[in-house]
């Protein structure tokens, strides 16, 4: 729990986006700077950082629901998420980055976000978890559907991996790729929706 207050009063600001970094005073100890290094600008929310942060505090909160204040961070940072992911449902490598044709987008952040959607929808009941469930069977039907390999792919990748997955745009590496962890994650995702994983802790 100490660990889990610590990063949300270093990363989670007050309308439930994410900040990627902190740079602290190492004689103090105190924040010295907050800013995002791997996506569109120092302030913007970079996808991996909100997701991760979604899926932490929501594997937190299932493993401790008498912990009320992780199913807050989890609901916070996973409504943050619902209210500024394109209608498409798909997300850009960065949510402040300008939306181009061109623009990169990151299947593997929006496929962890997805399953931090379920597993809040779990935790949470009534409208609200529903309409979280909801938000992540749309994104992996988005994933699935625009975002696999075919059989008969151009490309002669192997059918049916994640493809599109943007690990950093500032260095120039794996723009449009498989992540491996994409792959997981809508995997895992695939499985609860299928009934396969229920009641398997994830």
């Amino acid at each position: 729990m100490s660990h889990a207050a610590k990063s949300a009063e270093f990363f989670v600001q007050a309308d439930g986006s994410v900040i990627q970094s902190a740079t602290f005073d190492p004689k103090t100890g105190t924040i010295s700077r907050r800013y995002t290094h791997k996506g569109f600008s120092e302030t913007s929310i970079w996808t991996r950082a909100q997701a991760w942060a979604m899926l932490g505090y929501t594997l937190s909160a299932k493993n401790a629901r008498e912990e009320k204040q992780l199913i807050e961070w989890a609901r916070t940072t996973a409504g943050w998420w619902v209210k500024s992911a394109p209608a498409d449902m798909v997300a850009y490598w960065d949510f402040s980055a300008p939306v181009a044709p061109e623009t990169w987008r990151d299947t593997s952040g929006t496929a962890i976000a997805a399953s931090a959607l379920l597993g809040i929808a779990s935790i949470i009941q009534g409208e609200e978890g529903a309409g979280f469930r909801q938000h992540a069977e749309k994104t992996v039907q988005a994933l699935v559907q625009r975002h696999l390999t075919p059989i008969d792919d151009a490309d002669h990748r192997p059918p049916g991996i994640l493809a599109d997955g943007c690990f950093d745009v500032r260095h120039g590496e794996a723009l449009a790729n498989e992540l491996i962890w994409g792959d997981y994650f809508l995997f895992e995702c695939l499985g609860r929706l299928s009934g396969r994983l229920e009641g398997i802790t994830v």
